[in-house]
């Protein structure tokens, strides 16, 4: 209990009296009424249409890949013979370590370039959570958003939503901290379990044969600007110690 108190007190600043007595009481990371969100980006060594076509994946999408995650889809998206489009409901059963589900609405797709989930219902061990406003409810989203890159393709993740609900009796105690930890989390492992996903899957890696002259032009140039930028922060180095 102590390492938890003092990881609560160290992003509180908060006293172990003062977390205990708030230890009864309802947990979130915010007011009800607030907006909240983390995000995460990174690179993906493949092709964005490869990466956009696992993602609307109808039984093993990207991300959800894991023999912990059932996935079943409760209503079709509008789509003719795209059960993952526009309106497609989805549940998501999560089995051990942490036991739970959620259900998500597909609200907006531009093909190859961006999905739009909204959370509908929730009930894990890290619950984000909506708000109404003017009596209509807003509900937690997760934005997903592809760029093509010179050697692959940029993914940024953004989850947004009113307040975190923590339903643990020790994990609560953290609860203010949830949202940079998620982030953290994220923009930790994520990528490196996208990869091995796409890999699992049969797609290959990007090559500088693959994608010709003009990425192996571009890849130059970044080399370039990263040569600059350290050739700057040597010299700004040099500069403090004189």
């Amino acid at each position: 209990m102590h390492s938890w108190l003092k990881a609560c007190r160290k992003c509180t600043g908060k006293s172990d009296a003062q977390a205990l007595l708030e230890q009864s009481d309802p947990k979130s990371s915010a007011s009800p009424t607030a907006e909240r969100s983390f995000s995460a980006t990174f690179d993906l060594p493949f092709q964005r249409d490869d990466v956009f076509s696992e993602l609307v994946n109808t039984n093993q999408p990207l991300g959800l890949s894991s023999q912990n995650v059932k996935l079943f889809i409760q209503r079709q998206g509008k789509s003719p013979n795209a059960p993952v489009s526009v309106g497609c409901v989805r549940k998501a059963e999560f089995v051990g370590p942490f036991e739970g589900y959620t259900v998500s609405e597909l609200v907006q797709v531009e093909t190859g370039k961006l999905l739009r989930w909204e959370q509908l219902q929730s009930d894990t061990v890290f619950n984000l959570v909506g708000h109404e406003v003017d009596g209509t409810l807003i509900h937690p989203e997760c934005l997903i958003e592809l760029e093509t890159m010179s050697m692959g393709t940029r993914v940024r993740l953004f989850y947004t939503f009113s307040h975190v609900q923590v339903k643990h009796p020790l994990l609560c105690l953290l609860t203010p901290c949830i949202p940079g930890l998620l982030s953290w989390y994220l923009q930790r492992n994520v990528a490196s379990t996208w990869v091995n996903e796409m890999g699992q899957k049969g797609h290959k890696v990007v090559t500088l044969d693959q994608v010709g002259f003009k990425a192996k032009a571009t890849r130059s140039e970044e080399q370039r600007r990263r040569d600059k930028e350290e050739e700057e922060r040597i010299k700004q180095k040099a500069t403090e110690y004189k």
